[in-house]
């Protein structure tokens, strides 16, 4: 991967199977041209690891110690920043302060992108970045609504696989649960829980989830006479 730190460009990596590192590469462009500091790579006739390191990377004899300290389950990187080697510190700074893992089954949902819009400058920043698409967007403005059992569709039986009556008590629960625990700012002045308690993240998702479903379904009319629809 490709990283800047501190105005430096890096270009760092790795190969590993479940036993070892068979593979360890770092690049440094401080002056705008390719500096390759070390590179690993393990020899399975030997079954040692074999390195090379380049004048601009500074150590002297201590280089042979970090490479004699890293075992071959370890990263010879954080091995060699461990034993106090301050050239390579930036890359790791990079990656204990910069990076940030995404799961996107988890937080990339449209109620985070909604829940930053409500922060000027962070707005500010989703704008800038879905400009960057070309999309010309000249502001976000979010609405809110309270919800309440009201809202749910009042033919649930049209909706395949639902028995009579089940699914709208089990979204009226889910509705007033989520009442109780609106999204921070999301909840309109006046607009007070219907029952106590707490409720999740991942509950109230699928609580508008359900609810998102089932409007939509109640939408779509099956054959006449057939008596129910088809979930889509």
């Amino acid at each position: 991967m490709a990283i800047i730190e501190a105005g430096v460009r890096y270009q760092y990596g790795f190969r590993c199977n479940r036993q070892r590192f068979t593979e360890e590469w770092l690049f440094a462009y401080p002056e705008g041209r390719a500096q390759k500091w070390f590179q690993r790579a393990y020899d399975p006739e030997t079954g040692k690891d074999e390195y090379r390191f380049s004048t601009t990377f500074l150590g002297g004899r201590k280089r042979q110690d970090w490479r004699a300290q890293t075992r071959g389950n370890a990263l010879f990187l954080s091995n060699a920043i461990q034993f106090n080697n301050e050239q390579l510190k930036p890359v790791l700074t990079w990656f204990q302060q910069r990076l940030c893992v995404i799961q996107a089954h988890r937080f990339m949902t449209p109620g985070l992108t909604m829940s930053r819009c409500r922060d000027e400058d962070r707005k500010r920043q989703v704008l800038e970045f879905m400009n960057s698409a070309d999309l010309s967007i000249a502001d976000i403005r979010i609405d809110t609504r309270a919800i309440s059992p009201e809202v749910l569709p009042k033919r649930c039986h049209q909706i395949k696989g639902c028995r009579s009556g089940h699914l709208r008590r089990t979204l009226t629960a889910q509705v007033k649960i989520l009442g109780s625990h609106c999204i921070p700012a999301a909840r309109p002045a006046g607009c007070k829980p219907a029952v106590s308690g707490s409720m999740t993240r991942v509950e109230s998702r699928r609580a508008m989830t359900l609810v998102r479903c089932a409007r939509r379904s109640a939408t779509h009319r099956g054959p006449t006479g057939s008596g129910r629809g088809t979930a889509r």
